[in-house]
């Protein structure tokens, strides 16, 4: 097992962070500092430490939680704004969040110690679908939707260049409200291209990544994936071997 894919495993973060453990000297395997990303653990016998701290490979978790408005995605906070882990029970603060959604949006945040499950969910090439329902100021026109789905362009850092923002799919719930497909994931995506083509978010939820509904899970409330949540969110975007014809 590569290194990094180890470290990953063990809940160190995805496997694009702990690279940077890697690179930085932090890792040592069996007496031996590596810095080499393709290096190969055995992790029945090898012995692994990261900043002098034993590497075990822990169950993994797989949580998905209802988040209210008015939590951030982060342990902490030097805002001393709520987050996510002051909903969640002491032993989960040994989980990630798989990617984010902001303060002011309410809706499905998966959590979990396994860093290549993360990966998966988060790479751009796999294109794992996340499904919002938007409510809107305003009515936009179907003209104005089909803008959202060929894409504008919005600031998604500060200081950075604009970017072209995406939707791959947006439908009418009713009036000023829209059910909307990502497998993009920029900045506050959502609000920013729906005030570009001139009708700002009121109310944005994540109802749904891949095949993980919210369901009938209260706001506020969390529960364990099953393995079959699990295993089908794995398969999105992977490729199929090719049926050999006879």
């Amino acid at each position: 097992m590569r290194i990094n894919q180890y470290l990953a495993s063990a809940g160190l973060g995805s496997r694009r962070s702990v690279e940077d453990l890697v690179t930085r000297g932090s890792v040592v395997v069996n007496g031996k500092t590596i810095r080499d990303l393709g290096f190969q653990v055995d992790p029945d016998n090898d012995i692994v430490l990261v900043k002098g701290q034993l590497v075990s490979q822990p169950r993994k978790i797989y949580m998905m939680l209802n988040k209210p408005t008015g939590y951030i995605c982060t342990r902490s906070d030097e805002r001393d704004r709520k987050t996510v882990y002051d909903i969640l029970p002491k032993p989960c603060n040994a989980l990630f969040t798989v990617g984010r959604i902001d303060k002011d949006t309410e809706g499905l945040i998966l959590l979990t110690n396994d860093g290549e499950f993360a990966e998966h969910l988060m790479h751009p090439r796999y294109k794992v679908p996340k499904v919002y329902h938007v409510v809107t100021a305003s009515s936009a026109t179907p003209a104005e939707l089909e803008k959202l789905k060929r894409g504008v362009m919005i600031k998604v850092d500060d200081t950075g260049p604009m970017k072209k923002g995406i939707i791959d799919a947006v439908t009418p719930l009713h009036e000023k409200a829209y059910e909307v497909v990502l497998t993009q994931g920029l900045k506050r995506q959502i609000r920013q291209m729906f005030y570009v083509i001139g009708h700002p978010v009121k109310k944005l939820r994540r109802i749904r990544i891949g095949n993980v509904s919210l369901g009938k899970l209260p706001l506020g409330h969390f529960r364990e994936l099953s393995s079959l949540e699990v295993k089908t969110l794995l398969q999105i975007g992977e490729k199929k071997s090719p049926t050999t014809k006879k």
